[in-house]
């Protein structure tokens, strides 16, 4: 399968005959990430939509300006290649001038005759960092003088000094360094002679053993009034190739690291209690699109519970992605609050998997029976509904109990260029589904006060994560190309709404959100409709995930990757 990066900044479910005025985001060049600001001598990724005339797309005529304090800047720029793109052929970079004074600025694009603006705020410093690869690769040299990329073979050590590359550094000439959640202050940072736009930032790794070892250690950049978004690196406490908590192979990192594909499968089980949700068709490009949202104004509450299995084959950033980002407990777990900027949705684009499981797989435990069925190709899914009820108290007995479960298959049948899996029957251990055990008291939240969020402990886990989100819009969105794997599901708020996201570990059975934060969310109408979510969710974090392998007719095994994740989402009122 191969994933791609979208971008949506409205959904609509307008008809054709309604006209979209052009508008325009704006984005760090390296993140791609819309915070509303940018640092002079930075790379932008500006998007427009709807395209003003997609005839013309082969033939483009671009600018872009930018107009601080009355004085017009032209700007450097160009359309993104083809091979970057999805579903706009309409991304233009530009690099803002290093001169550009501080303060409100209007950004300009010229696409084919139509103008847009947008408002951004010049700041001192608008970090975003490049994802490692080819044309960025994050960097080490050790005490020996020897140059290395970094790698799953070659991880960074203590005393290694590492080279990031980023943009939106500004005038910043030093950075704070997040490794693994913990801070080190950078060795040099500044523009990188002959890219414009283009930063660089090294620091040494600090011999510091509460810093983890992982093939995925997260790895962020503080600047003045931002932290930058979040990569991940290679690290161990002596150089050696790391070890993989994917059930990965030696020999498999090795391939990766060459820029191949190993095989891996995810089984993916999810439980939804919240408002009942309705699917939306559409075409794009010619495929099917298929939009899971909550439906406006529906009341009662419904459990959805499914489960995904799809073996593919996976590069090394693919990799990093279902890994996701190690760091130390004390930087993983707290509260913070935050404004959105917008919704963004990481993809995948099914191809052809080279596994054969048959026609279907089967979970199976205390609690039932859920065959998972792939009509189209190789990837696997069902799902249930229950009936809505009034309270999620009133919910009948979860389908996905706690405690054992088995997931077996007859194996297929193989083919040309196919490997068969051969009949399987694997035991695995399911936590307890999230329930909030206070829900009564969370109807009306209060500005000025604390507030406590309870749930039952029992059942979880070391690895087991308990994320309450507060705040904006809630409900939890689905994203899929009808037939073929689902995209990741994601947890939106409203651009321009403040929300507030606490991890903790689901075993503690509360959390208290300090008033300070609580404070920072809009109050609702007197007398009206809630006006924002509370959102309980339990994934198992990065470096916790249970694996294990399913066996091939030719003798080997593909290692799968198991993610249970649950949630309740209900409306509140803020006042």
């Amino acid at each position: 399968m191969h994933r791609v990066a979208i971008a949506l900044f409205s959904i609509s479910l307008a008809t054709a005959q309604v006209q979209i005025p052009p508008q325009i985001t704006v984005a760090n060049g390296a993140s791609l990430v819309q915070t509303g600001t940018a640092a002079p001598g930075s790379m932008l990724r500006i998007d427009l939509f709807p395209l003003p005339d997609e005839s013309a797309t082969n033939s483009v005529t671009i600018g872009v300006t930018i107009l601080p304090n009355g004085a017009r800047f032209a700007m450097e720029c160009g359309i993104l290649p083809q091979t970057a793109q999805f579903l706009f052929p309409n991304q233009v970079t530009a690099v803002l001038p290093s001169s550009l004074p501080l303060g409100p600025a209007q950004l300009t694009l010229y696409y084919n005759g139509v103008s847009v603006s947008k408002q951004i705020l010049i700041v001192e410093s608008s970090l975003g960092l490049f994802a490692p690869g080819a044309q960025y690769p994050v960097q080490q040299m050790g005490s020996d003088g020897e140059l290395l990329t970094n790698q799953l073979t070659h991880p960074a050590k203590p005393g290694d000094t590492v080279t990031l590359w980023a943009t939106g550094l500004g005038t910043a000439t030093q950075a704070t360094v997040l490794l693994g959640g913990r801070a080190t202050t950078s060795a040099a940072a500044g523009p990188v002679k002959g890219m414009p736009g283009v930063d660089q930032i090294q620091f040494v790794v600090p011999n510091d053993a509460t810093i983890p070892n992982d093939c995925y250690v997260a790895l962020a950049v503080e600047t003045p009034g931002l932290t930058s978004n979040a990569i991940t690196i290679s690290k161990t406490s002596d150089g050696s190739a790391c070890q993989s908590t994917l059930g990965l192979s030696a020999a498999d990192l090795a391939t990766l690291d060459a820029g191949g594909t190993v095989g891996l499968a995810q089984l993916n089980i999810n439980a939804q209690v919240g408002t009942p949700i309705q699917r939306v068709g559409d075409f794009v490009l010619g495929v099917p699109l298929v939009l899971t949202v909550p439906v406006s104004g529906m009341p009662g509450f419904a459990r959805t519970e499914s489960a995904e299995f799809t073996p593919e084959m996976v590069n090394a950033s693919l990799v990093a992605e279902i890994s996701g980002a190690v760091v130390a407990d004390d930087a993983f777990f707290g509260c913070t609050a935050a404004s959105a900027s917008g919704l963004a949705i990481s993809g995948m684009l099914a191809i052809p998997s080279p596994y054969d499981f048959g026609k279907a797989v089967t979970l199976q435990g205390a609690g039932g029976t859920l065959s998972l069925t792939a009509p189209l190709g190789p990837f696997y899914e069902g799902q249930q509904t229950s009936p809505t009820v009034p309270d999620p108290g009133a919910l009948a007995m979860p389908l996905f109990t706690a405690g054992d479960w088995t997931f077996s298959g007859q194996g297929g049948t193989g083919g040309q260029g196919v490997v068969a899996t051969s009949p399987f029957s694997v035991p695995l251990a399911l936590p307890t589904e999230i329930m909030a055990t206070n829900f009564t008291a969370l109807q009306t939240i209060n500005r000025q006060q604390d507030l406590t969020v309870m749930w039952n402990p029992s059942g979880f886990g070391a690895g087991d994560v308990l994320t309450v989100t507060l705040g904006g819009y809630a409900g939890p969105l689905y994203f899929s190309l009808s037939g073929f794997a689902p995209i990741s599901q994601w947890f939106y708020v409203a651009p321009g709404e403040a929300a507030v996201w606490c991890n903790m570990p689901a075993s503690s059975g509360q959390v208290v959100i300090p008033a300070a934060m609580v404070g920072r969310l809009t109050p609702g109408k007197p007398g009206g409709p809630p006006n924002a979510t509370v959102s309980l969710s339990v994934n198992q974090r990065p470096g916790h995930r249970q694996t294990f392998a399913l066996p091939l007719s030719d003798g080997t095994s593909l290692p799968v990757v198991l993610q249970f994740s649950s949630s309740e989402t209900w409306p509140v009122m803020v006042q």
